[in-house]
């Protein structure tokens, strides 16, 4: 026996479209509807984490998420000052 955890998905009336759509994705591809669902999920999840990873190649000491407006202020005050 496989570990597996549950997970109902209501999906709303307005909603219906796309399940209609997942169904026939499954029957062309011959995935169940649960196995698209959780690649779905994965990739939703892997695009979001891409988004919003810092850089971490170098340790510049800097912590957190910069903001490209952030670095050109930075610039001009080091240029002025």
């Amino acid at each position: 026996m496989t570990d597996r955890s549950q997970l109902n998905v209501y999906v709303p009336r307005e909603a219906r479209p796309l399940l209609d759509r997942l169904r026939r994705l499954s029957k062309r591809t011959g995935k169940p509807l649960n196995a698209l669902v959780v690649e779905a999920l994965g990739e939703y999840i892997e695009r979001r984490d891409r988004r919003t990873a810092s850089f971490q190649a170098f340790d510049l000491g800097v912590r957190g998420t910069l903001r490209r407006s952030e670095l050109y202020e930075e610039q001009l005050n080091r240029k002025s000052g």
